[in-house]
């Protein structure tokens, strides 16, 4: 049977972790650059005008990732009372 004492010392230890851990995915959905993606083309307007090269920026998060990053400290903190 597991005493007070234990499940603190196990409290104490984890709770720093979680909090950094949380604070670490807080910090990642703040950024709304993450969760933007981007595609253009440039076509010029008339046979004569300049060529751009196109423009693309991959989505580097999604919204499943950053909620599913933000809930794991929860569920880490939570499964060491088990």
């Amino acid at each position: 049977m597991t005493r007070l004492n234990q499940l603190l010392a196990i409290d104490k230890g984890l709770k720093p972790t979680a909090e950094r851990a949380f604070t670490n995915a807080y910090h990642a959905l703040q950024k709304p650059g993450l969760f933007a993606g981007l595609q253009r083309t440039y076509h010029p307007n008339d046979e004569e005008g300049d060529q751009l090269p196109p423009e693309s920026t991959l989505v580097q998060r999604t919204a499943p990732d950053g909620i599913r990053d933000s809930s794991a400290p929860a569920r880490m903190h939570s499964s060491a009372w088990r």
